[in-house]
């Protein structure tokens, strides 16, 4: 006997938590954080996962805005860090610091908080000059 498809019914939200931190892992971090708007369920669980990738594909996400491209990046990984729900696995900061301004402050305080938040892998830290 044929069933119906009942093709209103969220499926990828009824997920198990350990599936959808799979998932996760496995994106990109800008990736993770666009998983919000598949629906409310959603909307938090990339903060919980445990790999946090600053890269420039990251770096793209400010590339549109208006004023200090450093600045605007900057407050987008403070936001992400101060956001984050669960332990740090795994955190990549992979950088040009020809593009990036940043201040020995914001890596303290990064690195500081990854220190306070059940942090449990391994720092990558990947910084260079020029393109």
């Amino acid at each position: 006997m044929a069933t119906k498809c009942d093709s209103s019914r969220d499926v990828i939200s009824e997920l198990p938590a350990d599936v959808k931190e799979r998932i996760l892992e496995r994106l990109p971090t800008r990736d993770a954080a666009r998983t919000a708007i598949l629906s409310t369920r959603w909307r938090d669980v990339w903060l919980g996962h445990g790999r946090i990738v600053v890269d420039l594909d990251l770096f793209q996400c400010v590339e549109r805005c208006e004023g200090d491209k450093s600045v605007a990046f900057v407050n987008m990984i403070n936001d992400i860090l101060l956001r984050h729900a669960g332990p740090v696995k795994k955190f990549t900061l992979c950088i040009c610091l020809q593009d990036l301004k940043l201040q020995p402050s914001d890596l303290d305080r990064w690195l500081l908080f990854l220190s306070k938040k059940w942090y449990s892998g391994t720092y990558n830290l990947h910084t260079w000059f020029g393109p």
